[in-house]
């Protein structure tokens, strides 16, 4: 169930992005190659959490400041159009970045406490994970203008914790474990694509993926689409 928080602000933040590309053809090769340096310091951060409850709930709240500092990749090739492969990762350092707090209402009164969530990274928020994609496509199969294509997707999320890092025991935590899915499909297209048909295979492992709230996500599943163009 989610809570609503009428004293929820908005966030700001002063950002800095800083990136290199590589772009290149050699005949029938294309490389390409990206990196990027993520700096990003946040006055009032939304965080969307969870209550670890026997009846969790979530809502937004804000956490004072938030430092974030990350680098995300990517790496592609393609051989003419039959071929493409890429992949990319990313990992994000977010953390609170809020020292001291002011505590009002309290057993001792007001006034300025020190911060138990300090430097601690946020929670329900993953850190690292990473995509890879391949598909080749084998032009005018049967009859020109008609197209087979195969293609494979690869998805990985590294464990993170769904509270602060800092708080309660370790071994007694709840984690969003690490999750590794693959899926496939199968395509043909007739006629330049006008219509198509193709099989997908989602999570074909049936491995066990969760969100970013420890809610187990459906396992494998079939698929199989039809479509037409109209116009085309």
């Amino acid at each position: 169930m989610q809570k609503s928080n009428p004293d929820l602000r908005p966030e700001s933040s002063d950002n800095l992005n800083v990136g290199l590309l590589f772009d290149q053809t050699f005949s029938a090769h294309r490389v390409q190659a990206e990196v990027n340096y993520i700096h990003r310091d946040t006055k009032d951060f939304i965080l969307r959490g969870v209550s670890l409850s026997s009846n969790p709930t979530t809502s937004y709240q804000n956490i004072g400041r938030v430092k974030t500092r990350g680098v995300e990749a990517s790496l592609g090739y393609s051989y003419l159009d039959a071929l493409h492969i890429s992949g990319n990762l990313t990992y994000q350092n977010i953390k609170d970045d809020q020292q001291f707090q002011t505590a009002e209402n309290t057993f001792v009164g007001d006034g300025i406490i020190e911060n138990i969530t300090y430097g601690q990274r946020l929670p329900n928020i993953p850190y690292f994970f990473m995509n890879g994609h391949a598909d080749y496509q084998f032009r005018n199969l049967f009859a020109k203008g008609n197209t087979l294509s195969l293609a494979y997707d690869l998805q990985y999320v590294h464990d993170y914790y769904l509270s602060f890092t800092g708080l309660g025991a370790k071994a007694t935590k709840k984690v969003i474990p690490e999750q590794l899915s693959h899926n496939v499909s199968l395509g043909y297209s007739l006629c330049d694509g006008r219509y198509s048909v193709m099989l997908e295979c989602t999570d074909i492992t049936n491995a066990k993926l969760y969100d970013n709230y420890r809610l187990q996500k459906p396992g494998r599943s079939f698929s199989l689409k039809f479509r037409y163009y109209i116009s085309k």
